[in-house]
């Protein structure tokens, strides 16, 4: 790493490691001013493990992402691309996957309030035969998820809806979804091949699957 110090500012610069990941950082500190820091970094699935976010089975393989902060500690904003071309991606629920090889790409606009994930103000993932872009607000508390916002998501060959996901002060789900179409016969099957033989399960056996789910839909097709 390379350092340049003076009376007004701050420059580091050069390669490290993160989690085990190669990092490639460039920061710029004005005292008196604020932070701007860049920042490349090619992320595996053992670094992810590492950083707390193990992702497998829905993304597995190396992700390449570049990251520019800006701002102050008491509010600054981060927006991160990621090139997820050499990973693989899957939603075997849905019935769509995405082999390593084949273009795809996400990104995310992030602001934080003093240190602090404060709001998730656009994200998008973009591959072949699946899409969605959205925003999403938090618990400034706890950085939990409050509410997801997607403005259109595309899944497979028919998929194809608005949605808005709520989670309630106990952990209850509401979801309000409208659109074209929702293909829901991938999720039936693989839920029937799951429980197929098993015994049917009683009601208090049934609660341990998950939260209460609301659910209101205008849907203009289903399978």
């Amino acid at each position: 790493l390379t350092l340049r110090l003076d009376k007004a500012s701050l420059d580091l610069g050069g390669r490290g490691t993160l989690a085990g990941a190669p990092v490639q950082l460039n920061l710029h500190e004005v005292f008196a001013g604020g932070t701007r820091l860049k920042a490349t970094a090619t992320v595996d699935d053992a670094a992810r493990r590492r950083l707390g976010y193990d992702l497998a089975p829905y993304l597995t393989g190396p992700v390449d992402v570049d990251v520019d902060l800006q701002g102050r500690r008491s509010r600054s904003t981060i927006t991160a691309r990621a090139d997820l071309s050499k990973a693989s991606l899957a939603v075997s629920e849905a019935g769509w996957r995405k082999p390593a090889g084949v273009a795809a790409r996400a990104q995310a606009a992030v602001t934080l309030a003093d240190g602090e994930l404060s709001a998730i103000d656009d994200f998008s993932l973009t591959a072949p035969g699946a899409s969605i872009e959205g925003k999403a607000t938090v618990d400034p508390a706890t950085g939990a998820w409050r509410r997801i916002d997607a403005r259109r998501l595309r899944l497979g060959a028919r998929t194809d809806l608005a949605f808005q996901l709520t989670r309630g002060g106990d952990g209850d789900l509401h979801v309000d979804a409208r659109g074209a179409a929702l293909d829901l016969a991938p999720v039936i099957e693989a839920r029937e091949a799951e429980t197929e033989g098993e015994p049917r399960p009683d009601a208090a056996k049934a609660a341990d699957h998950g939260p209460p789910i609301a659910v209101i839909a205008d849907i203009g097709r289903g399978w």
